[in-house]
């Protein structure tokens, strides 16, 4: 009996001694495993960072990309627009030169029936203000033709400049519009001079 006793009190000596013992070991497993899964916790976050800054990377690269050909695309149609209205300018010096040609035609027939006698006075004046009219247009297709030429299309201000063309091209467009319609007036007031003098003539004896 005693000596099953002091196999119980041995047994539980060993136990109380080397409870502290398993509980210290125990304790530094846990602590290393804390260690060992924060610091698996710091390499995913790493990981998940590289990745956010290889997406913003991505996404900067694709911005430029856009912007690099939206600018490209901006600049193609303000060359175009450019081209456009150079076009227009054009037409309207040639359509000037036209004008002008008629005009050249109308005093010429002016002197030719200055020599029979007709009077052609009412003409002449009113050619004097078609040719004023002819100035005015010249220098207002001169003025459209600078705005046009100072376009640039990489510029911040195409826009603003276009429009100033656009407007340049108008006020040229109404003094061709001007100018041609005194040519009209003029050569009313030739025909009606020339009619004058043949009915003078008919009435005659």
């Amino acid at each position: 009996m005693r000596r099953i006793f002091s196999s119980l009190v041995a047994v539980v000596l060993f136990l109380v001694l080397a409870l502290p013992v398993f509980a210290r070991t125990g304790a530094e497993d846990a602590k290393g495993s804390l260690l060992e899964l924060r610091e698996k916790r710091h390499e995913l976050l790493e990981k998940e960072k590289e990745r956010k800054l290889e997406i913003q990377n991505r996404r900067g690269d694709v911005r430029e990309k856009v912007a690099s050909k939206q600018a490209e695309v901006k600049q193609k149609v303000a060359e175009k627009v450019k081209e456009l209205l150079a076009r227009a300018v054009e037409h309207q010096a040639k359509t000037l030169e036209r004008l002008d040609r008629i005009a050249e035609k109308i005093a010429s027939r002016i002197d030719k029936l200055q020599e029979k006698g007709v009077n052609t006075a009412a003409a002449e004046t009113q050619l004097a203000e078609a040719e004023e009219a002819g100035a005015a247009a010249a220098a207002a297709i001169a003025q459209s033709k600078a705005a046009v030429e100072a376009l640039e299309p990489s510029s911040s201000t195409t826009k603003e400049s276009v429009e100033a063309a656009k407007s340049s091209l108008k006020d040229s467009k109404q003094a061709l519009f001007a100018y041609h319609k005194a040519l009209v007036e003029t050569l009313r007031e030739l025909k009606a001079s020339k009619a004058l003098r043949e009915g003078t003539g008919a009435a005659g004896p």
